[in-house]
């Protein structure tokens, strides 16, 4: 399958367990995620290079994922949850911009699919911290279930970007 992971629903026995947030650190739990590209390519009878094959994985590092004993609830798993489903959108978004690339020599072709990996990161990255503003931390109910609501919406869409968010 070439997008693996985007329905993933995350499980506190995917967080290390602290008995304490780290120092200067304001949540109760932190998600790490991964999204990595793999593609094969190809030369085309007008001999441009196109991607042929192209897979991504979402998945949780568990081993920099925390979370504290004492705070692990629903509505904080929803929260990471939320963590989880914005890098999804954005695996999806990378898995379609870069079946599409085709350019007129291999270093280019990884030069495009290189720059459109970085952007979509800096969307994850923006979406994230918005994310976690707009919600406080998964504290602002009100905005937490906005988002829960955005991002189900933009998950069940086929077209929907981290930019619809």
């Amino acid at each position: 399958m070439p997008l693996t992971g985007f329905d993933h629903q995350i499980r506190w026995s995917e967080f290390q367990k602290r008995n304490a947030r780290p120092n200067g650190v304001d949540e109760d739990a932190e998600i790490h995620t991964a999204a990595p590209l793999n593609y094969n390519y190809s030369r085309g009878s007008d001999g441009s290079f196109r991607v042929d094959t192209i897979t991504v994985r979402v998945s949780v590092n568990s081993s920099a994922s925390w979370v504290v004993r004492t705070a692990q609830n629903t509505d904080l798993l929803q929260h990471e949850q939320g963590h989880y489903d914005i890098q999804a959108l954005g695996a999806r978004e990378l898995y379609n911009r870069a079946s599409n690339v085709s350019e007129g020599s291999v270093r280019d072709l990884q030069q495009r699919i290189s720059e459109i990996g970085a952007e979509v990161q800096r969307k994850v990255d923006r979406a994230n911290s918005r994310y976690d503003s707009e919600t406080n931390h998964s504290r602002n109910r009100t905005q937490q279930l906005s988002w829960d609501r955005r991002l189900s919406a933009a998950k069940a869409s086929q077209t929907s970007t981290l930019d619809n968010l």
